[in-house]
């Protein structure tokens, strides 16, 4: 039996989360193949800016 499964009219679909997070990314690393160790302080970048929004929208 096969089921059918659509998300229509459901706000928060995933994949549109994370492609969008994806080209964000995209963007601030300005080039398509990054090395290991670029990747890594780009990574830590936006968690500290994650962090950080996270933190002001608390106080």
């Amino acid at each position: 039996m096969r089921t059918m499964i659509s998300f229509y009219e459901v706000d928060f679909k995933t994949n549109n989360w994370s492609e969008s997070y994806n080209a964000v990314l995209q963007r601030r690393a300005q080039q398509s193949h990054l090395s290991m160790w670029t990747l890594i302080e780009l990574l830590i970048t936006e968690e500290t800016s994650v962090r950080m929004k996270h933190f002001q929208l608390l106080n």
